[in-house]
């Protein structure tokens, strides 16, 4: 329909000059994730790679919950007791640990959140860290797919995290910002070189089946335009810069509280981690849900937010004023207080 085609054109613009120019919708971040997956293996089968069923992803990753996706998080409480059903993947904690991977060239694709990994408590990669994965993943010919569902659409500073680092995916991973939050929509974009490796005859049964009754519902489509249209209208990114200036000097008053650790901060996103003792490295017990208990009082002072265990998840709309930044801030502060 119209509204899909229209939205998978702006898409493809946004990475004007990139080989970024091909777009599949689902309408979850899970989704996009398990479409990149197994298009990826579909890839390597059709380009006469068989053996490269693999997948590598990080330390704490969180990619989602449908089985190809929780598959990346290892074994944890989303995925453990699915152990049986998951696709190969190997896990490391950082580059290094890549150099030690057995057998390379049975390595599918690598999965990442660029710049800044959500559930892990908001753990900032360190800089240059991803062009020097795309780098490996070139030597290597293996593929980078790219998870900006959380990172997308102006949460980093940038309309995308990788673009921090000029670095292009051979998939990336969109949803949540996609329509501002407002109606579930997804989509995964490739390279062209992977859309033609599907192209053929019928008896070739090349076709990459995979689809389900809201892919690219109109009326999302259109949520999705129009939240992009505000982007412009509004110079929404051309003001994220001033910003988040705002916001890492009013989380500096967080961090005077004996409490908190070093604020992690990237763009609009800031996680804020608590600790036991004050001015020590010792956590809570994970029992004891502190990180609940903060988040659950913080709504008295008007503030909605959430905890990955005891790090506390401070992520201000794009749309918020430096006001409000500071009336939330403070309403944290007052909260963290009780401690």
């Amino acid at each position: 329909h119209p509204k899909a085609i229209i939205l998978a054109e702006r898409l493809v613009k946004l990475f004007q000059g990139s080989p970024l120019s091909r777009v599949f919708f689902s309408d979850n971040g899970s989704t996009a994730i398990e479409v990149a997956l197994k298009m990826t293996l579909q890839y390597w089968q059709l380009t006469g790679h068989p053996e490269r069923q693999r997948f590598v992803s990080f330390t704490s990753a969180y990619h989602g919950d449908t089985a190809g996706a929780a598959s990346l998080s290892g074994k944890n409480i989303f995925s453990e007791r699915f152990a049986k059903i998951h696709f190969s993947v190997e896990q490391v904690t950082d580059l290094s640990m890549l150099e030690r991977i057995p057998h390379p060239k049975t390595i599918a694709a690598i999965v990442i959140e660029p710049l800044i990994q959500g559930v892990a408590g908001m753990r900032l990669w360190p800089k240059g860290m991803l062009s020097d994965l795309r780098s490996f993943c070139d030597q290597h010919d293996i593929l980078l797919i790219l998870d900006e569902v959380m990172t997308g659409f102006g949460r980093t500073g940038k309309m995308f995290a990788c673009q921090h680092e000029g670095v292009i995916p051979d998939f990336i991973a969109l949803a949540k910002g996609l329509t501002g939050g407002a109606l579930p929509l997804a989509a995964t974009l490739t390279q062209e070189k992977i859309y033609e490796a599907f192209l053929g005859t019928v008896e070739e049964q090349k076709t990459f089946y995979y689809g389900h009754s809201y892919t690219a519902n109109p009326i999302a489509c259109a949520a999705a335009l129009a939240s992009l249209e505000i982007f412009e209208e509004e110079s929404v990114l051309e003001k994220l810069p001033k910003k988040i200036e705002y916001f890492s000097h009013a989380l500096k008053k967080l961090e005077s509280l004996p409490n908190v650790a070093p604020i992690r901060q990237c763009g609009l996103i800031a996680g804020i981690e608590l600790m036991q003792e004050p001015h020590s490295s010792l956590s809570y017990q994970w029992h004891d849900q502190v990180g609940a208990k903060i988040c659950y009082q913080a709504r008295h002072h008007g503030l909605l937010t959430r905890p990955i265990l005891d790090t506390i998840v401070f992520m201000p709309p794009l749309c918020a004023t430096e006001e409000e930044i500071g009336n939330a801030v403070e309403g944290l502060f007052l909260t963290l207080q009780t401690l």
